[in-house]
Parts: C-alpha cells; sequence; structure tokens
C-alpha cells in the first residue's frame, strides 16, 4: 500500500491525481503559462505550489539554478510535467528549454523554507537525475518536456546545522 497522500503512478489514458494552469517566471520576468500534471508523487507538494504562487502575483519564480546532481541527491515530492497551454505560448517555452539547457542547471523556485520547485530541461546531462527519480519510485519519465520536481531547498542537507 502507499503511503497516505501518495498518488498512484501517471497511468496515459487515465485521469491524472492533478492537473492545472502554472505559471513561471525567471527573476520575475519571461512569463510562461503551462498546463502542469502530476506524474508522481504527493498531491501536497501541488497545493504548496499553488499557495506560494497564490502569494507572489500568481506565478512560480525561478530565482536561481542548481546542478542536476544535487537535484538528484534529493528526496522528490512530486515530479510534474509541464507542457504548452497553447500554441502561442510554445515559442518561449522552447526559450526556457534552450536557456535550462544552456545554462545545464535546473531552475529553482523557492517554495517554503523547507521545499523548492526545480524545473528540469529536456537534456541528456540530466539522465542521471532522471535515472535517479525513476529509482525513488517515479514511473518513466518523458523526455523532451520540462519536468518539476518539488524536493528539498537547496543548500546543507536535513540533519545539518544551520
Amino acid at each position: 500500500p502507499r503511503p497516505p497522500g501518495v498518488v498512484a503512478p501517471f497511468v496515459p489514458g487515465r485521469q491524472p491525481a492533478w492537473s492545472g494552469r502554472m505559471v513561471l517566471t525567471r527573476s520575475l520576468g519571461k512569463h510562461l503559462n503551462t498546463q502542469a500534471t502530476l506524474l508522481h508523487g504527493k498531491v501536497q507538494m501541488v497545493e504548496l505550489a499553488l499557495r506560494t504562487a497564490a502569494g507572489n502575483g500568481g506565478v512560480l519564480n525561478i530565482s536561481h539554478r542548481v546542478p542536476f546532481d544535487d537535484l538528484a541527491r534529493r528526496t522528490p515530492g512530486a515530479v510534474l510535467v509541464f507542457n504548452v497551454l497553447s500554441p502561442h505560448e510554445q515559442a518561449q517555452y522552447d526559450e526556457y528549454v534552450r536557456y535550462f539547457r544552456a545554462k545545464m542547471r535546473a531552475g529553482v523556485a523557492r517554495l517554503d523554507e523547507v521545499d523548492a520547485l526545480y524545473v528540469v530541461p529536456p537534456t541528456d546531462e540530466a539522465s542521471g537525475l532522471l535515472k535517479a527519480l525513476e529509482a525513488a519510485g517515479c514511473p518513466s519519465l518523458p523526455r523532451n518536456v520540462l519536468l518539476g520536481v518539488v524536493a528539498a531547498t537547496p543548500g546543507p542537507t536535513a540533519g545539518m546545522a544551520s
């Protein structure tokens, strides 16, 4: 049996546990409207992201970046896939993909003192991260879209003195 609050893995053709609109920004610029779908994890983590956005003008602000291997060491609370909301958003979506690919990093939007949303581009450099997420229980993840991973914030790992 699954722990309370953990949804079954997303199965194509079945209704996801959560799907809705999320707006990402980079340093409060370059708004990207997305259709986000929970692939794995807790709906409570999505609710945390939505509450954070509601208190921040409706957006999740990506303020910095971390290496993929840093994120691979963190336990995911939720994994989402970000798709284009409309054809008009495709150019901005592609720009986000190019930006994070070029930086070879995951974008970080802090949600609270404990958790952050990491935006992961489709790139070969992130393959180790995707394998780590799948080893942690995620279903097979798509390799051609932006992914969102809710996990502990960057910085000292849990248990270290602050």
